[in-house]
């Protein structure tokens, strides 16, 4: 009720603090559903007047009529951090026994500065685009001999004057091209941008793509590339979603349907060309994205909760045929393509008495099937440990040297031609793990 009476002595003229205390009272609601089922009615409809400060008419029942369009864009969750709540630097790296892999920083000097390294692609050749967290991008080259560890950096064009987002949209679309949409931030600034920009690296320039027709907010949203080409993009704050056409550079609706909002979810594109999400707004819902109609459907019930304080973790397809979910909360859980069918997974540990968790964090599968991933105590807190999910557990591995000032969310994976994994983690220090 703490957080309930801060947010309440918040001005409503504030976008921000009236959207909260909007989804807030809507998960205290729910949770006294889930709480009270035991309860007979009678006593039920008190109980929902006094959650969050009495009967104000922003009380709404979790139910999917709330969920429409004009509903979702009037929620907005507490912003991700854009720096991790870290100890002073101190960079010990993560000693494990017998890891089954080891971390190296690129020998090359590291060009990122104080922004540090953010987002990293791969591009079609074989090169690897990152992000300084605002508008510089940087690219680095492997060797002669196929080396990322001994590559060259070299400098790209900037983004559009104005435009420097950090949580956003990205892909490599089959042509080679770069495009980006959104940001929850803009230079280190809470924004929601609606921005978008597509790169060409024939040209090594930038082009600014508007936004779909009516997209006040793109923000941290989730994208893919269908396996027709086509690059599918999620609002960050409805249950929209739209679909680019690269030639003009003009949006089209994707359809609807959706369960819920987009926020904070993640798409795994599928061997049948579907695309596989795990609800937050309507845990524990999955969904499935059909391109051939346009229309979502239900791929089952997951069978324990992988969220927290509105977040979730990664969701990432394994050459066995299973995606493998990690949850904010402890909780993982595998969805097998050929029976459409959920399973539990291993939950991940307590670590000196911290349970441990991957909210909002990254994942990479490794060429021998094993997902590597980051996970932290916490919503957001250090220190990072690292994890590979062998299809049956969660087995320990070493973490590159600046782990202990990690949270998972601060961390991205990519994995490369070589097999090896590149992490930046906000920091000037790129490492490659092999």
């Amino acid at each position: 009720m703490a957080l309930c009476e801060a947010l309440l002595r918040l001005p409503d003229n504030n976008d921000e603090s009236a959207d909260c205390k909007v989804f807030v009272k809507r998960r205290i609601v729910k949770e006294l559903l889930l709480r009270i089922r035991f309860i007979g009615f009678a006593i039920l409809p008190a109980m929902l007047l006094t959650a969050c400060g009495g009967g104000g008419g922003n009380i709404v029942s979790p139910s999917r009529s709330v969920l429409n369009s004009q509903t979702m864009a009037a929620i907005t969750r507490a912003h991700t951090p854009p720096r991790p709540p870290a100890p002073a630097p101190h960079a010990i790296p993560d000693q494990v026994p017998n890891a089954a892999g080891r971390w190296q920083s690129v020998a090359a000097a590291s060009p990122f500065g104080s922004n540090g390294a953010g987002t990293a692609l791969l591009m079609t050749d074989g090169t690897v685009m990152v992000q300084d967290n605002a508008s510089s991008w940087y690219s680095l080259a492997p060797d002669k001999t196929g080396s990322y560890l001994n590559g060259t950096w070299t400098q790209k064009a900037s983004l559009p004057a104005g435009y420097g987002p950090l949580y956003f949209a990205s892909a490599v679309l089959g042509d080679g091209k770069l495009v980006i949409n959104g940001g929850e931030y803009n230079f280190f600034k809470s924004a929601e941008s609606n921005r978008g920009a597509i790169y060409d690296p024939a040209a090594n320039a930038w082009t600014s793509i508007s936004a779909p027709p009516g997209w006040t907010r793109v923000g941290d949203a989730q994208s893919v590339v269908l396996a027709q080409g086509t690059y599918m993009l999620g609002n960050c704050c409805t249950d929209l979603q739209a679909l680019l056409s690269e030639k003009s550079l003009t949006w089209k609706s994707a359809g609807g349907g959706k369960a819920d909002g987009n926020s904070e979810e993640g798409w795994t594109l599928l061997p049948s060309g579907e695309v596989l999400t795990v609800d937050v707004g309507s845990e524990p819902n999955s969904e499935l994205y059909n391109p051939g109609t346009r229309s979502w459907s239900s791929a089952g019930t997951v069978p324990v909760n992988l969220t927290q304080q509105f977040e979730t973790g990664p969701e990432i397809l394994r050459p066995n045929g299973t995606v493998f979910a990690a949850g904010a909360s402890a909780h993982t859980a595998v969805y097998t393509i050929g029976t459409g069918s959920w399973s539990t997974g291993p939950d991940f540990p307590k670590v000196a008495g911290q349970q441990l968790d991957i909210a909002d964090g990254p994942a990479a599968v490794l060429t021998n099937g094993n997902v590597l991933m980051a996970a932290s105590p916490s919503v957001y807190q250090a220190p990072a440990y690292f994890y590979e999910f062998n299809g049956t557990k969660l087995v320990r591995t070493s973490g590159p040297s600046d782990a202990t000032n990690d949270s998972s969310y601060n961390i991205r994976l990519l994995l490369l031609p070589t097999g090896q994994v590149l992490e930046t983690d906000g920091s000037d220090t790129v490492e490659i793990y092999t």
